[in-house]
């Protein structure tokens, strides 16, 4: 019972990372509402408060204005992790620099290199296994006219990356090992990770990409190693995912053997 409650305490640094990103999604939102009244007010002149306030009630339950709402969130996406990044950063450093392994296993440049093409196959490989799933059995909209968001790469590809690394594997990995062996740990982390990421279509992913960073972290102590690996793995999705899948299915499935044959090669030099 009190492993249990150590463990569900966990969740609160990721909870505290939701919950900041809502009340400023909340804000900015509450800003662009404000904006959108004012430009009522220019274009109808005549109206009073009240019947602005009733013809913006209208609007709110259009598909253009929730389009337009979405655009503007997009579009300031990357002000709202960096607001986040800004707040939550300095504490959540404290917290890691207070669990932080003292044995921190420094790489050279060819492993970096060997993780940032390892995680690049991974990213790929997964997202065309979950996307032949999908096709076969439709559970997702995540794939459906897929496009290279560039506006996303450093909210989703960057920042949110490195916030991620430190709270699951900086603090919640590090804070397992304080009351669970290392495998209960990895596993414990994972799960956790993939929970809050509130995607049940995506779980298959979430759950390997969650296991890969948490491994690589405990193997090398170095927060800069998954942080890179997860970076990539975003950015893979961002940019290179729609071209492949953009493509035709023959080309998809070529490229899904090639990674899995490049993932059989790795792991045979390394058995030798």
């Amino acid at each position: 019972m009190i492993k249990l409650f150590k463990i569900l305490k966990l969740f609160f640094w990721p909870i505290l990372l939701t919950i900041t990103q809502f009340i400023l999604i909340t804000l900015f939102t509450l800003l662009f509402n404000y904006k959108y009244i004012n430009g009522l007010k220019v274009e109808y002149p005549k109206l009073n408060q009240t019947e602005i306030n009733l013809k913006f009630e209208e609007i709110s339950n259009t598909e253009e204005y929730i389009y337009e709402l979405s655009d503007y969130l997009n579009n300031n996406g990357t002000i709202i992790v960096i607001i986040t990044l800004i707040l939550l950063l300095p504490f959540i450093l404290k917290t890691y620099n207070k669990l932080k392994s003292s044995n921190i296993k420094k790489l050279e440049f060819n492993k970096y290199l060997k993780i940032i093409v390892f995680s690049i196959l991974l990213s790929i490989g997964l997202n065309i296994i979950m996307y032949l799933i999908n096709s076969l059995i439709p559970i997702t909209n995540r794939y459906d006219d897929i496009k290279a968001l560039f506006y996303t790469i450093i909210p989703t590809g960057i920042i949110g990356p490195i916030l991620e690394e430190y709270i699951f594997r900086g603090i919640i990995f590090n804070k397992l090992k304080t009351f669970n062996n290392s495998k209960k740990s990895i596993v414990l982390a994972t799960i956790i990770f993939s929970i809050m990421h509130f995607e049940l279509s995506q779980i298959i992913y979430t759950l390997v990409v969650g296991f890969y960073l948490t491994y690589i972290y405990f193997k090398t102590n170095n927060i800069t190693v998954p942080t890179i690996a997860h970076i990539t793995i975003n950015t893979t999705t961002i940019i290179l995912l729609p071209l492949i899948l953009n493509t035709n299915i023959y080309t998809i499935v070529g490229i899904l053997i090639l990674i899995i044959l490049s993932f059989y090669q790795m792991f045979s030099i390394k058995q030798k």
